[in-house]
């Protein structure tokens, strides 16, 4: 007769001999009093944030306010050739201004370092989406071509952000735009 094959069963409950007490017996890979080892393992791996990083980022700024600037000086030099700000002239001047005040506010976080660097590209991110936005929704919605500005900083920011982050961004960017031609046609 041929014996059944028994696996030797894990035992969750141990006897300490000198207390009396039960404990719990550690899973393999457990890592006592500290975050799963799981974790670990995958904070351990995720790169560091290098000072290329940080040089990237500050480029990236650099991008953001020469973008700015140029934008601002089509408009004011080209204002009956070009159609930038052809539906609120104004309104395009002043987020042109606040488009490149951001980049200088960003550049004094970059050089700090503060917040930390997620954050700080996560933001820039969301004041590129929103200021192009509301460039585009005044030289006249998608039409105007500068929905293909998004496609510079989501690259971008793909580029040095860290995991998922890059789908979040686009996400965002693709629902902004979506969301300021869906108001154009409700408007009309």
């Amino acid at each position: 007769a041929q014996r059944e094959r028994t696996e030797p069963q894990q035992v969750f409950l141990q006897r300490r001999a000198s207390l009396g007490a039960f404990q719990i017996a550690p899973y393999p890979n457990h890592v006592p009093n500290s975050i799963p080892a799981a974790a670990a393992e995958t904070r351990a791996s995720a790169p560091a944030i290098t000072d290329a990083h940080w040089r990237t980022l500050s480029y990236f700024n650099i991008y953001r306010l020469i973008s700015a600037l140029v934008f601002w000086a089509l408009a004011w030099r080209f204002a009956g050739v070009i159609d930038l700000g052809v539906e609120g002239p104004g309104l395009y001047m002043a987020v042109c201004a606040a488009y490149a005040a951001a980049s200088v506010l960003f550049a004094v976080g970059i050089v700090w370092r503060k917040p930390q660097f997620q954050w700080q590209i996560t933001v820039h991110v969301l004041v590129d989406i929103i200021c192009i936005l509301g460039l585009m929704h005044t030289s006249g919605g998608v039409e105007s071509g500068l929905g293909l500005m998004l496609l510079v900083s989501l690259a971008a920011a793909g580029l040095i952000s860290r995991g998922r982050y890059a789908f979040l961004y686009a996400a965002l960017a693709t629902i902004a735009v979506l969301g300021e031609d869906v108001w154009r046609f409700l408007r009309l």
